[in-house]
């Protein structure tokens, strides 16, 4: 979830609380003007350095530190960035149970040099002999720590066994713990609090804030893009990665994989220890990554290309059009490289169909209405009965540039509609990944030139999906009225939402 969209289900006292952390002179705004004023400047708001600044971990007690760590660790594996408050409390109990669990048993850290391990605990219990540790404290912890190869993982192993993890005692933190830091969050604005969330959703880490997010936690990828990145590696890299890390290197590819994910090797300082010549070749295997330059600029672009996928959880048994679905605005814009990562794809040429399925899979099952089937193969990419009897008719148009409407598909849109001859279209739509505002011009020709007076309009993947996905939220109505969708120009996010407001 954008910030735009989180500020849309907020009221004034907690759209407040996110002004406070960047501005004091405003005085008190009514809730609209707070929210605009937010998305004016969202841009700002979620510069990496200011949500650094926002996000100063020192003020706040150790315990306070971890569990901060753990809602965002948790947020950041939320593909859509939003989890109902609960659930929250919930994942991060139990994020902090399973360290916990592991560090009770007698080989926690076996595969860790024993001396390096003692050397780091008692500097870790001088660190800790006041209650807290300072800024300077902690650089020292860290430098130590990358010295010593010890992990990030490993480190909180240590604190769990001197019981100062996850809180004083090696308790869990409570629900109340939990709540607090989510209140910290709010008034440092990073964590939104989206009270009219009609689903639930109520926590909100706005996508935008990732960057920062991720830089002060020292996190690189999620688990899930982890998880990708070492299962794109081959077995001989992976057994190189997990003995520079002195860590067992038999087993099965999968097990391979496995036991970096659950050391928790940060993606940077495992394939550090690789020869330059690999990373060049990692490089040649991910579409669109460059094999150019120096072994720092290799590893920065593997970690920057699996930091920028978008993995979406769909089930393996799935029906392809669900799983087309879920990557609707990346085909929209032809992301190849998230779409052949994420297996959406296997060639370029398949982006064209699983566009078009996703779109039928989109109105027959999240707008509920049945798609009319047109003889032949010169005819648009969909077609829907309205109430009246009409035609509302789509195309798909995917494109890697900003849509601009060309005369050329105006003339096959013009020869679609006059060639529907036993019922009237009533509206024309074609749906971009962006669009010019010079689309407009192409629209209002297409209209009066169709001899049906059909209305045309461009829509963006993104909005139409936000429409499926948040139509129901909008209105208590059980069906969805068409008319929302027969409109005339560029139908803009905040267009849709005035409409379905009227009509529904």
């Amino acid at each position: 979830m954008r910030i735009e969209d989180a500020a849309a289900k907020m009221t004034t006292q907690y759209l407040t609380r996110v002004l406070s952390s960047f501005t004091k002179d405003l005085g008190r705004l009514e809730e609209d003007e707070a929210r605009d004023y937010i998305i004016r400047n969202a841009e700002e708001l979620a510069k990496p350095q200011n949500v650094e600044r926002r996000l100063d971990l020192f003020d706040v007690d150790h315990s306070t530190r971890v569990v901060v760590h753990y809602v965002l660790e948790v947020m950041l594996n939320i593909p859509e960035c939003a989890l109902d408050e609960r659930e929250l409390c919930e994942r991060v109990r139990d994020r902090e149970q399973r360290m916990l669990d592991e560090a009770a048993k007698d080989n926690a850290l076996q595969y860790t040099d024993a001396q390096s391990i003692d050397i780091f605990r008692t500097v870790l219990e001088v660190a800790f002999d006041d209650g807290s540790i300072s800024r300077d404290e902690y650089g020292l912890i860290e430098r130590l720590r990358q010295k010593l190869q010890i992990t990030r993982k490993q480190q909180r192993l240590v604190e769990a066994l001197m019981g100062v993890f996850p809180s004083p005692g090696g308790e869990l933190h409570s629900y109340a713990d939990i709540t607090k830091a989510l209140l910290f969050l709010q008034h440092q604005g990073i964590i939104f609090y989206c009270n009219r969330a009609e689903d639930g959703r109520n926590v909100v880490l706005p996508k935008e804030f990732h960057v920062g997010v991720k830089k002060v936690l020292g996190i690189e990828l999620s688990d899930n893009a982890r998880e990708l990145l070492w299962q794109n590696m081959t077995n001989a890299i992976l057994a190189s990665v997990l003995r520079a890390q002195n860590l067992p290197t038999s087993g099965s590819k999968d097990e391979l994989s496995e036991r970096l994910l659950l050391a928790e090797i940060k993606p940077s300082e495992g394939l550090n220890s690789l020869m330059n010549d690999d990373l060049y070749n990692i490089c040649g295997s991910l579409p669109g990554v460059n094999v150019s330059g120096t072994k720092q600029q290799r590893l920065e672009r593997i970690v920057s290309h699996f930091d920028n996928l978008l993995i979406r959880e769909v089930p393996d048994d799935a029906d392809p059009a669900v799983l087309f679905y879920e990557y609707f605005v990346e085909l929209a814009k032809r992301d190849r490289e998230n779409l052949l990562a994420s297996k959406v794809i296997s060639k370029d040429i398949d982006i064209e169909r699983a566009f078009e399925e996703a779109t039928r899979y989109l109105f027959r099952e999240k707008l509920g209405v049945e798609l009319v089937t047109m003889p032949g193969s010169d005819h648009p990419d969909g077609c829907i009965e309205m109430p009246d009897g009409s035609l509302l008719m789509w195309d798909n148009k995917s494109t890697e540039n900003i849509y601009t409407f060309p005369n050329s598909h105006l003339k096959q849109f013009k020869r679609y509609i006059r060639d529907s001859i036993e019922k009237r279209v009533t509206c024309f739509m074609v749906i971009v990944p962006e669009v010019d505002d010079i689309a407009e011009e192409n629209c209002l020709r297409l209209k009066f030139e169709s001899q049906q007076d059909a209305d045309v309009c461009v829509i963006t993947a993104e909005d139409l999906k936000w429409v499926a996905e948040n139509w129901r939220n909008l209105t208590k109505k059980q069906t969805f009225n068409l008319s929302v969708l027969d409109q005339q120009g560029i139908l803009s996010r905040k267009r849709l939402e005035q409409v379905i407001r009227v009509l529904m």
